[in-house]
């Protein structure tokens, strides 16, 4: 009896057993065909705008090789974006996970197919090293149609060099088009008919890494009659000594950067922001009466900058200046009329000696900007000019609003402890305190000095943030 009773539990047990693994097993299922339900339930449209936002046209191959629904996803594609960085590696179906370059003609295949299947593509973004023949190109472009509003394309070291505004110019595939954002990297292009305009709803244009001539970017500007923004990233103009005459009705940016030329003149009614950095310019000019709202010179010299009659700038909002040559004394010009919407102030490299010194101190700042909330003075160290830096910080001046405070100063010693203390006087609200420096370090028989004073400093406003920064 004992024999049989232990039998029946030994098939009792594996009954039970092989009922709980039937429930494991049907729940399984149960969950991969609700799985299986919802991806069949998105719609080819939703999955389209999901593979838009992948930033590499590799992942969306990958993608539209997993089943039928994901490869007619494709057609539903808004953005495509292709870098020569990521383009040149794909997997092939089937392959090992190894990858493996392609070749230019597959690259081409690759951007071909993908392109071919979109409907209703607004954004194209193509930066290759690889050389594209043209046609392909303008064939690309061609296909996409009235759709395509932001085009980012840098090809170089083609060959032949893919010259895309060239050929939209030539073959007038792309002057009908609704483009709003234009990007061209490594430019070289000519106007064919300076009357026409080639992208009459163009509001923005980037063009960087080229070599143009001075003439064919005129008419090019002028030729986008709704253009809001321009961008020259590492121009090179082949005829630098003529004389660039930058006319526009609807301009309201414009940024220079690396940019050199001798003589320029911007005519723009409605300009407001206004940037140039690391850039070199015999005379630039700005003509008709225009506001700025921000006003950025970095690290650029500027023999004879002209802002006309900008003085009166109550919209000003920002003002930058950074270690720039010539420019200080059309600065101390521009600074002399109040504007209640200034939020922002960074003079860097005020020269205090030489022949043309800047008498530009925290009172008249106070006075004409009393809604400042960041202000940054950095005054150039030359000789033993520190009494007159001191000076600039004495008074009775008070910023209730600034609470972000940069301070400029070559050497950590009892000197900058003394400025930062006095910085915190007369900015009562300071919540950050920012030091900055080129060559920012302890010296040897001051440190213990600096140390014991910037200590009881911080103690005293332990609510403020100081820092310390090494600025190039």
């Amino acid at each position: 009896m004992t024999g049989q009773r232990r039998k029946l539990q030994k098939q009792g047990t594996r009954c039970s057993r092989a009922a709980n693994e039937g429930k494991e097993t049907g729940a399984e299922e149960a969950g991969d065909d609700q799985e299986r339900g919802i991806m069949e339930g998105f719609p080819v449209e939703l999955i389209g705008n999901i593979l838009s936002y992948l930033d590499d046209i590799k992942d969306v191959v990958r993608a539209s090789w997993t089943c039928r629904k994901w490869r007619v996803a494709l057609r539903y594609l808004h953005t495509l974006c292709a870098s020569w960085t990521r383009l040149g590696y794909l997997h092939t179906p089937g392959a090992s996970e190894t990858e493996w370059e392609l070749e230019t003609e597959k690259l081409e295949f690759v951007l071909t197919d993908t392109i071919l299947q979109t409907m209703g593509l607004q954004k194209l973004q193509i930066h290759s090293c690889t050389s594209f023949p043209a046609a392909a190109v303008i064939a690309w472009l061609s296909h996409i149609g009235d759709s395509l509003r932001h085009l980012d394309c840098n090809l170089p070291g083609s060959t032949p060099h893919v010259n895309v505004l060239e050929s939209c110019a030539r073959m007038r595939c792309l002057q009908s088009l609704d483009l709003q954002c234009l990007k061209f990297g490594d430019v070289r292009f000519v106007v064919a008919d300076p009357t026409a305009e080639l992208f009459p709803c163009l509001l923005s244009l980037h063009l960087s890494e080229g070599r143009v001539s001075t003439g064919e970017l005129q008419k090019l500007v002028w030729g986008c009659q709704k253009l809001e923004s321009l961008s020259l990233r590492y121009i090179r103009f082949s005829d630098p000594g003529f004389t660039l005459n930058l006319r526009s009705l609807s301009l309201k940016s414009l940024v220079c950067y690396s940019t050199n030329h001798h003589n320029v003149v911007l005519e723009a009614n409605l300009l407001e922001s206004f940037h140039l950095w690391f850039s070199i310019f015999t005379t630039f000019k700005v003509k008709t009466g225009i506001r700025f709202r921000s006003l950025q010179i970095r690290n650029s010299s500027i023999a004879n900058l002209d802002l006309g009659n900008n003085t009166d700038c109550p919209d000003l909002e920002e003002v930058v200046v950074d270690t720039c040559e010539h420019v200080w004394a059309t600065i101390q010009c521009f600074l002399l009329e109040p504007s209640s919407k200034l939020r922002k102030l960074q003079l860097y490299g005020i020269p205090l000696d030489g022949n043309h010194p800047v008498n530009l101190n925290l009172g008249t700042i106070s006075f004409l900007f009393p809604c400042l909330t960041h202000l940054g003075l950095s005054y150039r160290m030359v000789g033993n000019n520190l009494p007159i830096v001191e000076s600039q910080f004495q008074g009775s001046t008070v910023f209730e609003g600034v609470q972000f405070f940069e301070l400029g100063y070559p050497v950590l010693d009892e000197n900058l402890v003394l400025l930062m203390g006095r910085v915190l006087k007369i900015c009562p609200n300071l919540k950050k305190l920012q030091v900055l420096g080129n060559n920012i370090y302890l010296s040897g028989r001051h440190s213990h000095d600096f140390m014991a004073s910037f200590v009881v400093l911080v103690c005293k406003f332990s609510k403020v943030d100081f820092q310390f920064k090494v600025i190039c």
